[in-house]
């Protein structure tokens, strides 16, 4: 398929033929695009306020004349989900019962929602105008999200008896909302090598600024500290992607791996050296931030391109690779000092009785769970957890959390996700066979970086966040444009029906 019409829905100029319309057809648009922001803000929470929906028809009709800008703003902005603003509810009652009164919504999601918005009406407007089903968006992993949310919505009915609307809220924000801004958007918005390569740019400036700033932090002197490592540093008093290491080492092994497909792309030499180094660099903070779960994932992905785009020179510099492990001693021997700290072994002894309890709750009710989104809820029912710990804390890994709050049923729809995602990587793989090494590289470390971002969910918090699914948007937009450039078939990556 061309270019020019893979992405010609998503064309940031308007149709030619718009601007002989007449003003009361423009009105019309106008009213009917507040209605529809205005629904979708209330049944997040937001309240009726008129500077507020005045301000999201302004977003959503920028991003309508600048969809990219919006995307690339998104981009910028999504993982970084610390930095929210708090949006009070307290005229609604459902907003008062599922979100206690106000909403705190991410800076990056308000901007993937209205990009979301003027995108879905570019779309009706394209469908009119161009009556072809290539007009139409690719959806993939739809039916196994639709299945996912499908298992926690039916946890409401479990014997646990949780509150229907906070699982409702849960299913359909975050775990939804999370598809529909970190698959559905990126998967549709980079059909070009061109858009592709901006995106991966965005990331890297991101994951570069964070890494820098974990630089920052070891000359920094923490109090009470007894050993230095990488962590984010306070941004004008705020930690926009949260306070701790593990936050700013989960970035950085979605970012490092970005840096290196975008040098397989670049065509400068100088510019594939820089990004190279860029990469470098964030793998090193990554380390430094003295995460287990970074350090994991990061070994995850050495060995998966060790396995593929390394493994020639896996095989020529065996010696030195050996060298390499050999002068990482030095690295072990500090993380096992930081190991025997106090604080490492109470988090060590929190994650366990975590684990215990996530236990104890799939037993409880194995196959619908004790109700999405309620986990944290239940642990504060465990009295020996908040004595020994305090506040009640989320499942650190996400097949944890997945079965103790959606039982069997979640987990299969879970892994059914999962298999979609390998599939259509699998699918793409099979048909690059004519492409570049270029190409091909490219695409095998944006699989990296999804397979170390959902190895480090195995420990984590941020399950439904961009984190986690942005990786894979971006690694099915790399398969969906690297297929589509070989095959004549315009539905792309569609064998796969289920």
């Amino acid at each position: 398929m061309p270019d020019n019409l893979a992405v010609s829905f998503l064309d940031p100029q308007l149709p030619s033929s718009d601007a002989a319309r007449s003003p009361w057809q423009r009105l019309g648009w106008v009213g009917f695009l507040i209605v529809v922001l205005g629904a979708l803000y209330v049944v997040l929470g937001a309240p009726i306020g008129l500077i507020f929906l005045l301000a999201a028809l302004v977003a959503t009709l920028f991003i309508w004349r600048f969809p990219y800008a919006g995307f690339f703003a998104f981009l910028a902005t999504a993982l970084l989900i610390n930095w929210q603003i708090s949006i009070g509810t307290s005229n609604l009652d459902v907003g008062e019962r599922a979100f206690g009164g106000a909403i705190e919504v991410g800076v990056g999601e308000l901007i993937a929602l209205a990009v979301l918005g003027a995108w879905v009406l570019r779309l009706f407007f394209f469908a009119r105008k161009n009556r072809k089903e290539d007009w139409k968006p690719w959806l993939p992993l739809a039916v196994g999200f639709i299945a996912l949310v499908g298992a926690q919505l039916l946890s409401s009915f479990s014997v646990a008896e949780p509150d229907p609307v906070l699982v409702i809220k849960y299913a359909l924000r975050p775990v939804f909302l999370a598809y529909l801004t970190c698959v559905l958007l990126p998967v549709n918005f980079l059909q070009t090598k061109k858009r592709l390569m901006m995106a991966l740019a965005v990331l890297v400036c991101v994951g570069v600024f964070f890494a820098l700033d974990g630089f920052r932090s070891l000359f920094s002197m923490i109090a009470g500290a007894s050993l230095h490592f990488a962590q984010p540093m306070p941004i004008f008093g705020a930690y926009p992607i949260g306070d701790n290491h593990n936050a700013l080492g989960e970035i950085l092994i979605f970012c490092a791996p970005v840096a290196l497909a975008l040098s397989a792309l670049a065509e400068s030499v100088r510019t594939k050296r820089l990004l190279a180094y860029a990469a470098s660099f964030m793998a090193g903070i990554a380390l430094l931030t003295l995460s287990r779960s970074a350090w994991l994932a990061l070994g995850v992905e050495g060995l998966f391109l060790c396995a593929t785009v390394w493994r020639p020179w896996f095989k020529k510099h065996l010696q030195t690779f050996w060298l390499l492990l050999l002068a990482s001693v030095p690295f072990v021997a500090v993380m096992l000092i930081y190991s025997t700290q106090a604080e490492v072994k109470g988090s060590n002894q929190s994650r366990s009785l975590l684990a215990d309890i996530a236990w104890n709750l799939f037993k409880s009710s194995p196959w619908i769970g004790v109700g999405a989104g309620t986990f944290v809820d239940q642990v504060a029912r465990v009295y020996a957890f908040t004595v020994e710990f305090g506040s009640p804390l989320d499942a650190h890994g996400i097949l944890q959390k997945v079965a103790a709050e959606t039982g069997l049923i979640g987990l299969f729809a879970f892994a059914w996700v999962i298999w979609l995602v390998v599939a259509y990587g699998r699918e793409a793989w099979e048909w690059m066979g004519d492409h570049t090494h270029e190409e091909r590289s490219a695409f095998m470390y944006l699989a990296s970086a999804a397979i170390g971002s959902g190895v480090f969910q195995l420990f984590s918090t941020t399950s439904w966040t961009a984190r986690l699914w942005l990786p894979v948007g971006i690694f099915l937009a790399a398969a969906r444009l690297f297929y589509a450039r070989l095959s004549a078939d315009p539905k792309y990556l569609t064998n796969i029906h289920v």
